[in-house]
Formats: structure tokens, C-alpha cells, sequence
């Protein structure tokens, strides 16, 4: 009894779904194919290339390349908000382009129904040949039927909205792949200027002090120095106590070759002396932090250096490392 009960809900699926055909075919009044119109094309797809990246001109000049961070990132924020403009007139366009889209897919179905179900026509056919006249065998080729062509050609049944729709939205990343190449670009033409005007301030202000200090044009950095510390012992032992501050791996041995040559003048140098010299030669607590904190401490005696020749000093530390 179930085996037929089970027949008949299979007999009754099948006419139904025939019935459904029929209907199809039934309704004989084919709709005429309607036109479906372009995708407007998108204004942004111009910042998908580095070229198109520009700052527009005025009325006398032309467009140019951004030259600043600001301005790439002026650019990115327009490109993106014309992008989103873009959007929105695709999805405008494509709602216009739905009812024909519609009407036309009404076409293919009858046109495939009528061929395929009433017709009997296959919608391909094969063809076998010998590839060459070396072939043994015959090579099947196949074919899509004729009709299936015209229908493709003749009655669209797409605006290609799908794929556009997926181009636009990846614009945003190429849109930043773009503006950070153009701002590493910016980067290290700025960084390129900087060093370049560096360089050439260097010339000046070491050209200015050999001649200052009577040395030779071939003479360096260091010669410089030397100069410098032998205008002002103060200068000199001051100097080694903030190296050995900043680093006392190697325990004091600069502050303690800086002291030793310091020549006492006056009862106050005496004190420095007498201070500096007896903290050098401490080996229990190595800490370089006590040439901050005592009382003739490099702070004070960088006070003590002539305000020009401290200019000079501080003139050289820009363009030479003064480390001992």
C-alpha cells in the first residue's frame, strides 16, 4: 500500500511540475526585448593609477604631483567622496535597468523552453576532426547551439552591475596603497632636502671656525675640538665628566686624564681640583652619576666657559659627536 501511495505523490510531483511547463509554454505572447542601458562610468576609477593623483591648477598653471603629506591626504579624502558619489549612481542606474533585465531573462526562458522542450533541439551539438593528418583518432569539438548565440547577442540580460559593483568597492584599498606610496615618496624627498641643506650648513659652519681658529681647509671636526679645549680647560674637564655621566662602563679614566692636566690658577680651581680629582680616583662605588651631583658638578663648569667660545661648542656638537 505504501509503495503505491509513494507512486502516486511521485506521478502527481511530476505532473505538476509539467503542468508548470505547459503554463509556460501556454502563455504564446513573447515579451520584445528591451533595451538595457550602460552603467555610468565611475569618476573615481581616475585615482586607481599614481598618475592620476594631481593637485589641479589655477587658470595660468597646469595640474602637478602633491608635494606634501597634507595634500595626498586631501586627495584621498576627494577620491573616496567622489567614490561614494559613484556608488550611488550605479545603484541608480541598475534599479533603472531591473524591469528590462527582467523582461529579457522572460525571453530567454520561452525561447529555451520552445527549443529544448517543444522543438526537441539540444542546446549544443559536437563535431569530430583529426587534429592533423598524423592523428589517429578523431577530436570531439563541442558547440553551443545557434539560438543560445543570437539570444546572447541580440537580447542582454545583464548590465554587468555585479562586477562593477565589486571594482568600486575595492577602490578604498588601492586608494591607500597608492596615497602611501605617495607619501614615502614625499618622505624621503623631504628627508633627502633636509640632509642635503644639512650637509651644506655643515661646510659653512666648519669653514667658519677654521678660519675663527686660524686652521688649515683640510683640517676636521676633531681639530676643531682640540682647539677648543686647549682656549678653555673648563670646557675640557667638563666635557669629561658628562661622557663619563652618560656612560662609566669603562669606569673614569676620561675624567681622571682630564684632571690630571688641569692647570690650578686660582684657589677656586684648587677646590674644583681637589674635588674632581679625589672622586676620579674612587674604585669601591664606580657611578658616573656623581660627576652630576657634586659641587663642581659639568653643569657649573660649562657656566664658567666664554659664551662665545660655548657657541662654538655647541655649533660643532650639531655636526660632530664630542664623545671622548
Amino acid at each position: 500500500m505504501n509503495t503505491w501511495v509513494d507512486s502516486v505523490d511521485k506521478a502527481f510531483d511530476a505532473l505538476k511540475a509539467q503542468v508548470e511547463v505547459l503554463k509556460k509554454k501556454a502563455d504564446d505572447a513573447f515579451p520584445s526585448p528591451m533595451k538595457i542601458n550602460d552603467l555610468p562610468r565611475a569618476e573615481s576609477s581616475k585615482w586607481t593609477v599614481a598618475h592620476g593623483w594631481k593637485i589641479e591648477g589655477g587658470y595660468w598653471s597646469s595640474n602637478r604631483e602633491p608635494n606634501s603629506v597634507e595634500e595626498v591626504d586631501k586627495l584621498l579624502e576627494k577620491a573616496l567622496g567622489v567614490l561614494t558619489e559613484d556608488i550611488q549612481k550605479l545603484k541608480d542606474a541598475h534599479e533603472v535597468n531591473v524591469p528590462a533585465i527582467e523582461n529579457n531573462l522572460k525571453i530567454h526562458e520561452k525561447v529555451t523552453l520552445l527549443m529544448r522542450d517543444t522543438l526537441k533541439i539540444p542546446s549544443g551539438y559536437s563535431t569530430y576532426e583529426y587534429k592533423s593528418s598524423r592523428s589517429r583518432n578523431k577530436t570531439e569539438t563541442r558547440h553551443t547551439a545557434g539560438y543560445i548565440g543570437d539570444l546572447q547577442r541580440n537580447v542582454k540580460t545583464s548590465d554587468g552591475y555585479e562586477q562593477k559593483f565589486r571594482d568600486l568597492n575595492s577602490y578604498p584599498e588601492t586608494f591607500k596603497r597608492i596615497a602611501n606610496d605617495l607619501k614615502g615618496k614625499i618622505r624621503s624627498a623631504e628627508a633627502e632636502k633636509v640632509k642635503a641643506e644639512r650637509a651644506k650648513k655643515e661646510v659653512l659652519a666648519k669653514a667658519r671656525l677654521q678660519v675663527k681658529y686660524g686652521l688649515t681647509e683640510d683640517s676636521d671636526w676633531s681639530d676643531v675640538l682640540d682647539i677648543l679645549d686647549s682656549k678653555c680647560k673648563y670646557l675640557k674637564l667638563a666635557r669629561a665628566m658628562e661622557d663619563t655621566r652618560n656612560d662609566w662602563n669603562d669606569g673614569y679614566g676620561r675624567v681622571q686624564y682630564a684632571i690630571s692636566s688641569f692647570p690650578v690658577e686660582t684657589p677656586e680651581d684648587q677646590e674644583i681640583y681637589d674635588e674632581i680629582f679625589e672622586l676620579a680616583h674612587e674604585h669601591d662605588d664606580i657611578d658616573g652619576r656623581v660627576f652630576r651631583d657634586c659641587a663642581y658638578n659639568y653643569s657649573v663648569l660649562y657656566g664658567k666657559v666664554d659664551a662665545e667660545l660655548m657657541s662654538d661648542y655647541n655649533t660643532l656638537k650639531e655636526y660632530y659627536d664630542t664623545s671622548w
